[in-house]
């Protein structure tokens, strides 16, 4: 019988990424509590870590040792849990010197064989965005432009209401937006934002 949390790499995850190894995302396959099973070669230029690195890790061990990356990791893992994915931004740090820079995350649950795996992609956070947004900003962004009030984009993040209030107001300043905050209005910029190049995960859900 299949053991339901395999604890390494089987012929299964081994096929899944020599199909992926081309890909130029970093994909790697883990176990349903999160333990990195596979990882395709371009995960040392996305996550900035040998593959050896990887894994067997965690990827919450992957983030800032913070309260707030601590929080949104355990929201990360919470909605794969309950609704098979999380699409977003998350701050990674290297090993040798523990800089921190910002990817683009996209995590989905699978099952083969009864046995649960879950897989991500990840690719650099766009070094220029339009309007200058930070990757906190856009998370925000996205998450209003798709119709999530203030209480449930927190939610999500693993942040505050106020927090979300906090970005949005930034957002506003940085976009010149004059229009009182609502559904209407962020969907108006979400079109200005698109027309100026906005690449974010809102428009990469649907290339990947």
């Amino acid at each position: 019988m299949a053991n339901s949390t395999p604890t390494s790499g089987n012929a299964f995850t081994q096929l899944l990424i020599t199909i992926l190894e081309p890909a130029a995302e970093a994909v790697t396959v883990a176990n349903r509590n999160g333990t990195i099973l596979e990882a395709n070669g371009a995960v040392e230029k996305v996550y900035r870590l040998k593959k050896k690195d990887i894994i067997g890790r965690h990827p919450i061990t992957l983030c800032p040792d913070t309260p707030q990356w601590k929080n949104l990791s355990q929201t990360i893992w919470k909605a794969i849990n309950t609704t098979g994915k999380w699409d977003g931004v998350v701050i990674n740090k290297e090993l040798k010197n523990s800089q921190e820079f910002p990817i683009l995350l996209r995590t989905r649950k699978i099952k083969f064989e009864g046995v649960e795996y879950v897989i991500s992609w990840a690719r650099p956070f766009p070094k220029k965005t339009p309007f200058g947004l930070s990757p906190r900003e856009q998370d925000c962004f996205d998450r209003l432009g798709k119709g999530l009030t203030i209480s449930e984009a927190a939610g999500e993040l693993g942040i505050k209401n106020s927090t979300v209030m906090t970005h949005l107001q930034r957002i506003w300043s940085k976009t010149g937006e004059t229009q009182s905050y609502n559904t209407a209005a962020i969907e108006n910029l979400a079109v200005r934002c698109y027309e100026a190049g906005y690449d974010h995960s809102m428009k990469l859900n649907q290339e990947w």
